[in-house]
């Protein structure tokens, strides 16, 4: 498991939160396999209630020549990331140049899905 540590191991703050027995995760897909580093712990820690991860996505373009080398790695941390995390999973594909308003309105509508709802965010 990769290392992430933005305001200190994830594994720390969840033993400062313990009155908070089920977490919902919203994270992404991108390039780095440290994407995936604090949906991880939240999970291993059998805390997860529910992991969305937003897979972004770069707009076509000619002058990419990394494109197919970018949509294979992309593919290669959603197949890790399904295979890890299974039922708690929802990945959805957003663009990397939407309005902001769409990516405030993923973050709403998971924040309202209940946990072990059959349809997810």
């Amino acid at each position: 498991m990769t290392s992430i540590r933005p305001f200190g191991p994830i594994d720390w703050l969840l033993g400062k939160l313990p009155q908070i027995p089920h977490w919902s995760v919203l994270g992404t897909i991108a390039t780095e396999d440290r994407c995936l580093a604090a949906a991880q712990s939240v999970f291993h820690s059998h805390r997860a209630s529910d992991i969305t991860l937003l897979k972004i996505l770069d707009p076509p373009s000619a002058t990419n020549v990394f494109r197919n080398d970018v949509l294979a790695k992309l593919a290669n941390l959603e197949s890790s990331a399904r295979a890890e995390f299974a039922s708690v999973l929802n990945v959805t594909e957003m663009e990397l140049l939407c309005l902001d308003q769409e990516v405030a309105d993923m973050a709403s509508i998971c924040r309202r899905c209940p946990r072990g709802s059959s349809s997810r965010c």
